[in-house]
């Protein structure tokens, strides 16, 4: 929608004027027949871990593990059928590591907001007071992607996971704009 758009733009631009946005090089699988950058879901392979065959680039539907594309045996891709080749590409990620985020999300959890079940959850994801167990988010990917072009970044892509979670926050306002909330 037009106001998941300006939403995702919004939080996006407020990230990166925070220092909370980076730009880096990542290894991709790469489609040599339809000349485009394979999102996890358009590899298919065996699983590095228990070998099962066609599973998705980032986990494996029969023993549970997670992944990354790179790391599936005999990769494919599931657009063309063609063995991916590597290639480097620039991504952008949401610096979830950087200790003001850590440091918000452990003051938080710990604020009697949540139940102390979801608290302690969180926490297992956040690691031990001092400690920083959280990953920065890869919110990119390459043309030819689904959805909204990430501002003055032509042929870059907010990944869906981004926005989809702006989405559902932007029909929660549209409800209550709507009951006049």
């Amino acid at each position: 929608s037009p106001e998941t758009r300006q939403y995702s733009e919004e939080i996006y631009r407020k990230l990166q004027s925070a220092g909370l946005i980076v730009v880096r090089a990542i290894e991709q699988l790469y489609d040599p027949i339809k000349h485009m950058f394979l999102p996890d879901r358009f590899i298919k392979g065996e699983c590095p871990k228990c070998g099962a065959k066609d599973q998705y680039g980032d986990n494996c539907e029969a023993c549970g593990a997670a992944y990354t594309p790179t790391d599936l045996r005999n990769p494919y891709s599931a657009v063309s059928g063609a063995a991916p080749v590597k290639k480097t590409t620039e991504h952008f990620f949401f610096k979830l590591s950087d200790p003001r985020c850590v440091d918000f999300l452990r003051e938080w959890t710990t604020s009697g907001t949540l139940q102390p079940e979801a608290a302690n959850k969180m926490h297992e994801w956040l690691g031990a007071p001092g400690e920083n167990k959280l990953a920065d988010w890869d919110i990119s990917r390459d043309a030819p992607y689904f959805g909204f072009e990430i501002p003055d970044v032509p042929g870059k892509y907010f990944y869906v996971w981004l926005d989809a979670l702006v989405g559902y926050i932007v029909i929660f306002k549209i409800l209550c704009d709507f009951f006049d909330m």
